[in-house]
């Protein structure tokens, strides 16, 4: 390996790690994205309806990515992450954009499909099984549910922007740097 930085196993890689419960957030949160952009996709070429299932499957998973991302926003504040010692000052200050970026994006890309569901002059609830969800409390209007419709399809599309680029960042510090980096976000040895 030519000058690569690799973490020792044991109290280094330890000290270097998040903790599990930072992890098997980012882990969960990230499956759900990729399906629920899978799904948004897949709604918009199919044009579904509100009532199809596939489309309430969606809302369902769009509001679990917001909590879920919330309270990771808590746990992250109440748990400072682990130092970032890989690469140079503006490689950990883009690393530091990108990520700020995902956190707004896991806030409002969801809260901008709940806005539309609310907003949609004939409402369609969102179904959990045994109860339905509340609406925001706004009244219907059709040029918001249209405006935040066209919010919510940029935040998309960044959002799978910013996904695809986090991806292909661990996959070149795995594969081509070497450096151990992925080894921090495991779930088994958090510290």
């Amino acid at each position: 390996m030519t000058g690569a930085i690799l973490p020792e196993a044991g109290p280094t890689l330890s000290a270097q790690q998040y903790t599990k419960t930072a992890a098997l957030l980012h882990w969960s949160i990230a499956v759900l994205i990729l399906a629920n952009l899978v799904m948004g996709f897949v709604c918009g070429w199919l044009e579904l309806s509100f009532e199809d299932t596939i489309m309430n499957l969606h809302k369902v998973v769009g509001l679990l990515v917001l909590a879920l991302s919330l309270l990771r926003l808590v746990w992250r504040l109440a748990h400072r992450p682990p130092a970032l010692a890989y690469g140079g000052a503006l490689q950990r200050k883009a690393a530091g954009a990108v990520h700020f970026a995902l956190y707004a994006l896991m806030i409002a890309l969801p809260s901008s499909g709940w806005l539309i569901t609310s907003s949609f002059p004939k409402r369609h609830p969102i179904s959990v099984g045994l109860f339905d969800l509340p609406f925001l409390p706004v009244s219907a209007s059709l040029p918001r549910a249209i405006l935040a419709h066209g919010v919510h399809e940029v935040l998309s599309l960044a959002m799978l922007a910013l996904v695809l680029g986090h991806i292909l960042a661990a996959l070149h510090h795995h594969f081509v740097l070497r450096d151990g980096l992925i080894a921090r976000m495991r779930v088994g040895k958090g510290r």
